[in-house]
């Protein structure tokens, strides 16, 4: 059965330069997961025996300081025609345009880039900062921006990033050494400004921004994170971490939930998610980062972590008698001690996929299909979409993806009488929007053949969910891989709005 291994990495402070010195590393086995049946909340800490013991250790790593950051900031620059137009990004296809909208306090804005703003790639690329008003703040970049990241500070300015390379599936995603430009404005103005970036972020509730930097063509590179709380910028050198034999990307990075740390999420295979090595940095100090280890077993596993005390574990059925394993863990850095919160088994002889957790951490969501391991035909059957209490690990909501007659006597609520596989729609995924809103994404089939640019979303109620509940309503859009500036877009849209400025408002119902 898989294992996790949990270490913390001590970090020696050192001037640049400073050459890595030899990491000398102690391992001690901490747990192991058991295939016992249990209650999920009875004598959960055994079902999952992470015994308390010392964590793995590892020295030097990772050599950090923090410098004074550079306070002279620039006014975005003016331009005749500062603000993007309805015109110029609403509906208009193509791939010029694409749109980023905010989540967790910063709902209520988007950014919208136009890339082709006079027909070509040399005529600057147009950006507008949006809430329901207008744009709040615009300018013209002069490169191509692949990443857009938005927040909302404390005090009500949008803070709003460009830049970095292009992540199309990270699995397949090209490393090159040289990275791309990056631009950080904070309001009006430009606070940060790079020429080689890899990956970067903004904190949902604007109190810092982070970015992965190249720092040659030895793929080494250093994690800059800038705290707008404290005034604070702090570097961490990643030595060749982010390389590979192929070039090929092999860490994502964003912020934990609580926005408190930044994790460096290995790249695992295609059916599998957080395998491998996690790292955790505190965004509020220079002090040691955090790491923990997922073996790879050779299955379909999913490691999903909220932080670095709270992490979800699903672990694919090794043959078709076992059971899926869901597994909620917590873990105490300041005694050495992790320990199971509940257990759950999901279906026999079944995968996950798709794994979620709420902004709040209150619902845990993934998806089903037929284990890899079992020495069967895949089943319809095995396809369903599945919503956990994450508080408790008890089941609260599940709909089979591909039992058609039961879609549609699942969803009497939103469809026509007499309602046929057509007025149904193809299952195309699930996401959470802010806590309480489930929604169940769907593409119109007519006669078969599945329309990738009409959608439905069905809205569940997560205040009254149940294991066979209804949507509270549908909603149509018209957004698509080459419509992303859409007018019918979901959770938000574009509109013209007063005096026929672009604006964007949240479309919820």
């Amino acid at each position: 059965m898989p294992h996790v291994r949990f270490q913390t990495l001590r970090v020696l402070k050192v001037i640049v330069g400073i050459v890595f010195g030899l990491a000398i590393a102690i391992a001690l086995l901490i747990g192991r997961f058991t295939r016992q049946q249990h209650d999920p909340q009875a004598d959960a800490e055994n079902d999952l025996d992470f015994s308390p013991g010392a964590f793995e250790l590892a020295e030097p790593v990772f050599p950090s300081f923090a410098i004074e950051p550079d306070s002279s900031y620039r006014p975005i620059a003016e331009s005749d025609e500062p603000e993007l137009t309805p015109d110029e990004v609403i509906d208009q296809t193509g791939g010029g345009c694409s749109m980023l909208m905010g989540r967790g306090v910063a709902a209520g804005l988007a950014i919208v880039v136009n890339r082709f703003p006079n027909g070509n790639a040399w005529g600057g690329t147009k950006f507008s900062v949006l809430d329901q008003s207008g744009a709040v703040n615009s300018g013209v970049l002069p490169f191509l921006p692949f990443q857009t990241k938005v927040g909302r500070t404390a005090s009500g300015q949008t803070i709003a990033g460009f830049g970095g390379i292009r992540i199309g599936n990270p699995n397949s995603t090209g490393l090159y050494s040289e990275g791309d430009p990056l631009r950080i404005y904070l309001g009006h103005e430009l606070v940060y400004e790079r020429e080689h970036v890899w990956l970067f972020d903004v904190a949902p509730n604007g109190s810092s921004f982070f970015s992965i930097e190249s720092l040659g063509s030895d793929y080494s590179s250093r994690l800059v994170i800038s705290n707008l709380d404290h005034g604070t910028e702090t570097h961490h050198y990643l030595g060749t971490m982010f390389s590979d034999p192929e070039h090929d990307l092999t860490y994502l990075a964003s912020y934990t939930s609580n926005n408190e740390e930044v994790h460096l999420e290995p790249i695992s295979g295609r059916y599998s998610r957080g395998l491998g090595t996690h790292y955790f940095f505190n965004v509020h100090e220079e002090g040691p980062p955090r790491s923990m280890s997922v073996p790879d077993s050779g299955l379909d596993d999913h490691a999903l972590f909220t932080s670095s005390a709270e992490g979800y574990f699903l672990y694919e059925a090794a043959n078709g008698a076992d059971n899926l394993h869901i597994v909620k863990a917590k873990f105490d850095w300041s005694a050495g001690v992790s320990t199971a919160v509940w257990r759950q088994d999901g279906p026999a002889g079944t995968r996950a996929s798709h794994v979620e957790i709420s902004p709040d951490g209150a619902w845990l969501l993934y998806s089903t299909s037929t284990a890899g391991t079992v020495r069967r035909r895949a089943r319809n059957e095995d396809r369903v979409l599945h919503v956990l209490d994450a508080v408790t690990g008890e089941k609260a909501f599940a709909l089979p993806i591909l039992n058609v007659d039961e879609q549609i006597r699942r969803l009497s609520s939103v469809l026509p009488p007499q309602a046929t596989e057509d007025d149904a729609g193809w299952y195309n995924g699930a996401f959470f929007i802010g806590n309480d809103k489930l929604v169940v994404r769907r593409l119109r089939e007519t006669g078969g053949l599945v329309d990738h640019t009409a959608k439905f979303y069905d809205v569940y109620d997560m205040n009254s969910i149940s294991l066979n509940a209804q949507p509270e309503y549908r909603v149509e859009s018209n957004q698509h891989r080459l419509n992303v500036c859409a007018s019918k877009g979901f959770p938000g849209s574009l509109i013209a709005g007063e005096g026929g400025r672009l604006a964007y408002v949240r479309r919820l119902n």
